[in-house]
């Protein structure tokens, strides 16, 4: 079982792929969430995860959970800017709490 720390490192590490210096005529939203879901990540609220990102400026963030981290709640946050040109900029990180912390902060 790995620690969450190497959990939270590794997503990032790949989620910089899909954002890093890349400028798309897309949010890169279901990219993203098919591959947190590949790996074993789901959506703590399934009902919240089918929308649509629009707008020229936003942000979102997204509860998950991992079985083999039960004790744990992960969040993708995620920003994007529509430029002059049309394509998206967009950050994407990733980060986790304890469920008993995350309880407390509600």
């Amino acid at each position: 079982m790995s620690s969450n720390a190497t959990i939270v490192k590794a997503v990032n590490k790949e989620l910089g792929k899909f954002t890093v210096n890349r400028y798309e005529p897309h949010i890169p939203y279901g990219t993203i969430m098919k591959f947190l879901e590949d790996q074993g990540f789901k959506p703590l609220d399934a009902d919240e995860v089918p929308f649509i990102l629009c707008g020229k400026d936003g942000r979102v963030t997204v509860e998950f959970v991992l079985d083999s981290q039960p004790n744990h709640l992960y969040y993708l946050h995620m920003t994007w800017h529509r430029m002059d040109s049309g394509n998206y900029e967009a950050v994407a990180y990733f980060d986790s709490t304890s469920k008993k912390r995350a309880m407390q902060d509600r």
